[in-house]
Formats: structure tokens, sequence, C-alpha cells
């Protein structure tokens, strides 16, 4: 493995100022920790200014990719293929970062379709009929989770069908992991 130079990050620091991302390395934060780990070893005064230099840069390169990752993950939403340009750990930002946005896309949907406002209004009729749990069927398995009263609920299995808080309904029903069943 290579070490990553001052030079070479001052030369990735330029090119980030374009608005696509530049093809580094796949191993550059890796790379980035070896050398951030010889500077601490060698802890020459000398060098102390240029480890600040080199932190401030790379800072500056890892939220420019961060910016043009979250763009890359929103423009697949419309049909724009992944960026072959990114790192191992990049790679696993924008996966997640999909993976939220075309959740979003999926409320978004359920929003226009009406369906939320069902689901919505369901609750809200438990609650002025003065419930404070509602028969719901699971729809996927659902780890064991702290509810908003500080208690703990489930885990669930998926096909269960379970009575769980009002507290609780909402957020199950937005996950799209349970259905009320009454």
């Amino acid at each position: 493995m290579d070490e990553i130079t001052y030079e070479e990050l001052r030369r990735i620091q330029t090119l980030e100022k374009d608005p696509t991302l530049s093809k580094i390395d796949k191993d550059f934060y890796k790379k980035v920790a070896e050398k951030l780990k010889s500077y601490k070893e060698r802890s020459d005064e000398s060098e102390e200014r240029e480890w600040r230099n080199f932190v401030r840069i790379l800072k500056f390169i890892h939220s420019r990719r961060i910016e043009k990752i979250i763009e890359a993950a929103f423009n697949s939403l419309k049909g724009a293929e992944k960026p072959n340009e990114l790192t191992f750990e990049e790679e696993k930002i924008y996966n997640v970062v999909l993976h939220i946005l075309m959740d979003e896309e999926k409320d978004f949907k359920r929003i226009l379709s009406g369906e939320y406002i069902k689901e919505i209004e369901e609750i809200e009729t438990k609650v002025n009929e003065g419930k404070k749990e509602a028969v719901v069927e699971i729809l996927e398995n659902v780890e064991e989770f702290v509810g908003l009263d500080g208690k703990t609920y489930g885990p669930y299995k998926e096909n269960e069908i379970v009575r769980v808080p009002i507290t609780e309904l909402e957020t199950l029903l937005k996950m799209k992991v349970a259905k009320i069943r009454e």
C-alpha cells in the first residue's frame, strides 16, 4: 500500500472542487488513517503545522464527497447510475442514503394516494374513543424496542396478532411493519 502524501491530498482537494466525484483509491481512508498514525508516531514539532493542514484538507475532501454522494443517491431515484468513484466506506454511505430516500419516496406516494390519511384517521378515532391500545397484525419481524412511554415492546413475529399502545401505532404503521386489525 502506497502512503498518501500531503501533495497527493492537496491534488485530491483541488479535484473535489469540481461538481463530480473525483477518482480516488478504494482504500483512500485506510491510507489517510495510516498517514495520520505516522504523524502521531513522529510527533516532530516541525510537522505539527503540516499535520493540522493535512486534517483540514481531509475534512474538506470528506465533506465535499459526502455532499456529492447524497446528491448522487438522490439522482439515482431519477434513474442515474451509481458513481464508480466511491471508496469502500462511501459506497456504504451511498447505499444507506439511497435506501432512506427510497423509503421517503414510498411514504410520499402513500400521502398522495390517501392511504396515509386513512391510517391517521383510524388512530385519531381510537384516541377519541378513549382507546389506549390497538390490535395489529405484524407484517414482518420486529425487534424489541423501547416505546415513547419508556416501556419495552416486542419482539414480534411476522403474522402475529398483538395489542400495541396507541402511542406506538403510528410508528409501526409508518415503518410498514404492522396493519390495524380492528
